[in-house]
């Protein structure tokens, strides 16, 4: 995070204490912005720059320079003596800063070889990403249906703490992760998904939905091959069109259910499926893989995110063909969902 300290800051001796914690809190995990004349001038002619060390002098001298160059950039936290709606004070900037930062999924356990993929095959859009995963600073947290508001409430709880004078959503510090469970490309959200996201607007939570039905449905083709059972009905899903794959139920197929017992809009998605394939998808499913019946499909089936077969050229093709439909979306939707985790840290 971009955090700017303002003048009366450093021209208040009183700070000092408090300035040395905040400067080694920083760090590599934020990113100091002193930018204005007024405000270097004042770090320069305070008692708490006289009294650090020659090496911290110097790295903040390179803070300076690196900040003149980088006026324009936006800092997310201002620190102030004068703490408002818009200013941190420097104690409250401190409890809000140290925070962990929070990736919301839908399940922490079973959606976190999703992400961990990305970070290992995107090195470059997700570096700082991996800092803080490495460091603690990051952790994944259950952001699935109705759990997404029951973790809000449960944060916005702690902070308690008499420094906290905005509105308590402000020290969020979330990035929220959701399944779009489309079933066809021209399905709306439900109900209940558009009034959780209704939430994290009013909270001001930056979240991502994603193009595709769920993390699933990212998966490349070739990790399939990892896939010993049911071959009939992994060779009926990768003769699939990229855009259906996009939107089948991997864990189920059809449900047991008849293909003229499906919604109008999904037969017409997969009107060219020949009645073999819609018997194999009507008759079964991914719910036992590789000789054991899986109790949680969704605690199985992401593993294999983690398989040697994955790469970054095949993540990248599950996505080549969003740009190309009748419904554009973010082709470069994975490296592009990294970058927009990375500017949040």
């Amino acid at each position: 995070m971009l955090v700017e300290i303002l003048q009366d800051i450093f021209r208040d001796e009183a700070n000092n204490e408090l300035l040395d914690q905040i400067y080694f809190l920083l760090g590599e995990k934020h990113k100091l912005l002193i930018r204005e004349d007024d405000d270097i001038e004042a770090l320069m002619e305070s008692s708490w720059y006289s009294g650090l060390k020659p090496s911290y002098q110097k790295t903040l001298e390179e803070t300076i320079v690196w900040s003149i160059h980088n006026s324009t950039r936006i800092p997310q936290c201002i620190i102030s003596g004068q703490p408002n709606a818009e200013y941190f004070g420097l104690a409250e900037a401190i409890k809000y800063l140290e925070q962990p930062f929070t990736i919301l999924i839908e399940n922490r356990l079973n959606d976190a070889p999703f992400i961990d993929c990305l970070i290992e095959h995107f090195p470059k859009e997700s570096k700082k990403i991996r800092l803080f995963k490495d460091e603690r600073w990051l952790k994944y947290g259950m952001g699935g249906g109705s759990t997404i508001l029951q973790e809000i409430e449960a944060e916005l709880k702690t902070f308690d703490n008499p420094v906290f004078i905005k509105h308590k959503h402000k020290y969020l510090r979330y990035f929220v992760l959701i399944d779009s469970d489309k079933k066809y490309p021209e399905m709306d959200l439900s109900t209940g998904k558009l009034n959780h996201i209704a939430e994290l607007d009013k909270y001001q939570i930056p979240y991502h939905i994603l193009e595709k039905r769920e993390m699933e449905n990212y998966l490349p083709d070739e990790a399939f091959e990892e896939i010993t059972d049911n071959q009939d009905f992994i060779r009926a899903y990768l003769a699939l069109t990229p855009m259906q794959k996009d939107y089948f139920d991997i864990e189920n197929g059809f449900n047991n259910k008849k293909f003229d017992k499906l919604l109008p809009e999904e037969r017409t998605f997969y009107k060219a499926l020949d009645d073999s394939q819609k018997n194999i998808f009507r008759n079964s499913n991914l719910k036992k893989i590789n000789g054991s019946e899986v109790v949680n499909f969704k605690t199985s089936f992401p593993k294999l995110f983690s398989s040697s077969k994955v790469t970054k050229i095949n993540l990248l093709k599950r996505c080549e063909h969003h740009s190309e439909t009748n419904h554009p979306k973010d082709k470069r939707e994975l490296p592009n969902l990294l970058s927009k985790i990375n500017q949040l840290l």
